[in-house]
């Protein structure tokens, strides 16, 4: 059912964009996987920040096309999001009249508004960019 209604889409002319998984393994990912089977399907893998070599995590295989930078992706996150973790140390430093508390980072305190993400859902939109500007050139 998911084939046929990508199929759909692409006979109205709309390119779909998916990403492959991040589970280091060749098996086929759907609807990524389905890209023999769908015209204008983009079956997308991560790159790392070299944009180079393939990122550990990224599921790859034949039916793997394209690949776009996915690891280590700065991109914005909701400031209400955090988990339990904390920072791994904390000391006081009488020396800092206003700041005293030291700390090293709290790995998921996204108060900031911003992350830093791995995987191939944050490859995906680099494609899909990419194929956005080349539809508009024409």
């Amino acid at each position: 059912p998911l084939a046929a209604a990508l199929t759909g889409l692409a006979k109205l002319g709309v390119e779909t964009v998916a990403a492959a998984g991040n589970d280091a393994t060749t098996t086929p990912f759907v609807p990524a996987a389905l890209v023999d089977q769908v015209a204008g399907l983009h079956s997308v893998g991560a790159l790392n920040p070299d944009g180079r070599t393939v990122a550990l995590f990224s599921n790859g295989g034949a039916w793997v096309r394209e690949h776009a930078v996915g690891a280590a992706v700065v991109s914005t996150v909701p400031t209400t999001l955090a988990g339990s973790a904390g920072p791994s140390v904390v000391s006081e430093d009488a020396s800092q009249p206003v700041h005293r508390e030291r700390a090293t980072i709290d790995p998921d305190d996204h108060g900031s508004g911003f992350a830093l993400w791995s995987g191939t859902s944050f490859a995906a939109p680099h494609v899909a960019g990419d194929l956005a500007a080349r539809l508009l050139r024409g």
